[in-house]
This record gives C-alpha cells, structure tokens and sequence, in this order.
C-alpha cells in the first residue's frame, strides 16, 4: 500500500456493523486526501449513511488515494441512506481495492460512483440494490450521444458484482480506452453506453432474480471499437442496440459461450461487426432485427451456432466463413437454419463450414441475396 497510510479507526471509525462511521471516515479521507497514500480499512464492517443524494463516502478533491480494504472478505461498507450512494470517486488515478461496498442490505442507491479518468477498482464485491446501478461510470458532465465526451482510462478488475436491479447492474457511460476484466457478475446487464475502445474480457454473467435488464450486455449507439472477449452467459448472449439515428462501429464479439438453451446475441444494427469463435449450444440464435441497415458482418470459426434470423425491416450484409456446427439427433442432419422473416432482403455468403436448411428457412420468406459456395453435407 502506497505510503503514508490513514487507518479509518485512528479518526474514530469502528467496524462492529452497528456504529454510523460516516463523520469518522469523512476525517481520514480529508486528511489523507491532503497528503495522499492509502485510506486504510482494518477488518471489520463498517456504516456509513448521511442524507440526501450524496455519498457516504466522497472523494472530490486532494491527492490521488488508495482506498484499501484488508480484503473484500474481511471488510464490509454498508450505505444505511436510501436517498444516497456509497463510495463517489471524482479523483484522477484513484484505487479502489480489498473492499466490499455493500448498497443492498439497505437498498440505497449505487455502490460505486466514478466521475474521474485512470480509476482502478479491483478485487472488490460490489453489491446493488433495487432502485439504482451497482456501479455507476457517469461520463463527463454534459456528454449526449449526439456531442459525447469521455472519462478514460477506467478499470474494473478481478471484482464480483451483485445488483437486484431491473435496468442496468453496471453502467459504463461515456468512457474510453477502458478495460473490464475478470468479472463475475450476477444480476442485471453490463450497459456499455456511448463507448469507444473498450475490452470486456473474461467475464461471467449469470442473472439475478430480478424480471428484466438480463441481457449479459448492452452496447448502446454510437459506441465505437467495444470488444468482448470470453463472455460466458448463464442468460442472453447480449444486444447491440441502435438509437433510431446512429449504429455503433466495429463491434468484435469473441469467445462467447451461451450455456443456457435458447438464448440470444440480438442485432439491431451496426457497421463493422465480428463474432469469431463463439459456441451458443444446441439451441442458440444470432438475431438480426431492427429498422437500420447491418454491414460488414464477419461470422467465424463458430462451433455451435444453430440458428440465424434475418427479421427486421433493413438489409444485412454478412459474410459466414469456416464455421462448422455439431449435429442434431434426427434421421436427416440439421445443422444450421437461416430465418428470414420480414426482412428486406438481407445480403450474405457462406464460405466453408456444415450447413443444413429446412422448410421456412433459407429459401423461405422475403427473397434474399446470397452466396453460397465451399460446403460440406449442404441439403
């Protein structure tokens, strides 16, 4: 830990789970804040609360800090104030770390608020509650997608997050070159809002008993270079939405496993989008809908992927290579199904790989252009 370091109890904190620490906590981060180095959590659960929209712990002004926990088994945060959040960062180069943030047990607003560059959060449980995101990245102030700006260099490392919410669990808004990795979340989506260069890696997603937001991830237009890397899903496989006026860029979906049956990786539209490597079971689908045209789609090296839709009102244009699909257990081999439903006419070549075609299929629906060559067991 960064020297000098500020021991919260050594300002009157106490960490029994039943003493309110707010004012103790605001001391050591004044006095830390002047002189930097580490806020220092011992072991122990600690409150905090106030009242209003605040947090009950800001870090607004001063030196970059390292705010450690013994680690997130050992201490505990608890937010008491439903009105307010919990930690609020708005210090470039801020750590976060070995702590547990825990806005659920109260159902208080966000766990963690970051409104600075260059925050690094990792090794931390992070619980939400019901009414707000876990984890709330705001973007600068005044950022629209139409004029976005961006807060960057932020990272969520090795944390578990936990949220009860039915919207987003974590809300990545307005951030660029940014890294989130090694992440274990349970309960509603990853919303990647007005994002550019971006790498989600190595997460797992299952959702929680909340009724909706559980769609693994949502990359909201105009984001721009967002790659996710060895999703794996327990519900959807996640959506790349569009806003009715832009579509995101150069969207790489890689190494993303569906270990759910059924589920879906929705496409509303984009420009430059890859799927390289992903396996979504025996009863998967890679849905194309929406009202805006989808181009330079690039499906690869997938070894399950037994159901693509084409079903909204604009084109696509896709190009499927060296793909290959496990058989079903039926007397005729069906390993792929095209469904083009309502779509206008959607534009797209297969290249290598084992494909199979049924009734309302391929050839069923609206008319389309294709390509089909280099196939192995086609019928």
């Amino acid at each position: 830990m960064p020297l000098p370091i500020t021991d919260v109890t050594s300002y009157g904190a106490v960490g029994n789970g039943h003493t309110d620490s707010t004012n103790a906590i605001a001391k050591a981060v004044t006095v830390a804040g002047a002189r930097g180095g580490t806020l220092y959590f011992p072991p122990g659960h600690y409150l905090v609360g106030g009242s209003g929209l605040g947090s009950g712990i800001e870090i607004r002004v001063g030196q970059p800090l390292t705010i450690a926990g013994a680690g997130s088994s050992l201490v505990t945060i608890t937010n008491t104030n439903p009105t307010g959040g919990l930690l609020s960062v708005r210090v470039d180069h801020t750590v976060v770390e070995g702590l547990t943030l825990d806005a659920q047990s109260s159902n208080t607003r966000q766990a963690l608020g970051v409104l600075a560059n260059d925050v690094t959060v990792q090794y931390c449980r992070i619980l939400g509650g019901r009414q707000f995101f876990a984890i709330y990245y705001a973007g600068p102030s005044g950022a629209t997608p139409a004029a976005p700006l961006y807060n960057s260099g932020n990272r969520l490392l090795n944390d578990y997050v936990s949220d009860l919410v039915d919207n987003d669990g974590i809300s990545w808004s307005f951030q660029e070159n940014s890294l989130i990795e090694n992440l274990v979340h349970t309960g509603s989506r990853l919303a990647l809002y007005v994002d550019r260069y971006v790498t989600v890696q190595n997460e797992t997603y299952r959702p929680g008993p909340q009724g909706g937001g559980t769609a693994g991830f949502w990359i909201s237009a105009p984001s721009d270079h967002i790659t996710i890397n060895n999703f794996t899903s327990y519900g959807m496989g996640g959506i790349i939405s569009d806003n009715g006026v832009d579509v995101s860029t150069n969207i790489t979906i890689a190494n993303e496993r569906l270990m759910v049956p059924g589920n879906t990786l929705r496409v509303d539209a984009a420009r430059g989008l890859t799927i390289r490597g992903c396996n979504f079971g025996t009863d998967g689908t890679i849905l194309f809908t929406g009202s805006m045209a989808t181009t330079s789609v690039l499906i690869e090296g997938c070894t399950a992927l037994p159901m693509i839709r084409f079903q909204g009102s604009a084109p696509v244009s896709a190009e499927f290579l060296a793909d290959s699909y496990p058989s079903v257990a039926t007397a005729v081999p069906h390993r792929q199904t095209f469904y083009n439903f309502n779509s206008g006419r959607p534009v797209f070549s297969v290249n290598g790989g084992v494909w199979g075609n049924r009734a309302g299929g391929l050839f069923g629906g609206a008319p389309a252009t294709y390509t089909v060559t280099n196939l192995a067991g086609y019928n």
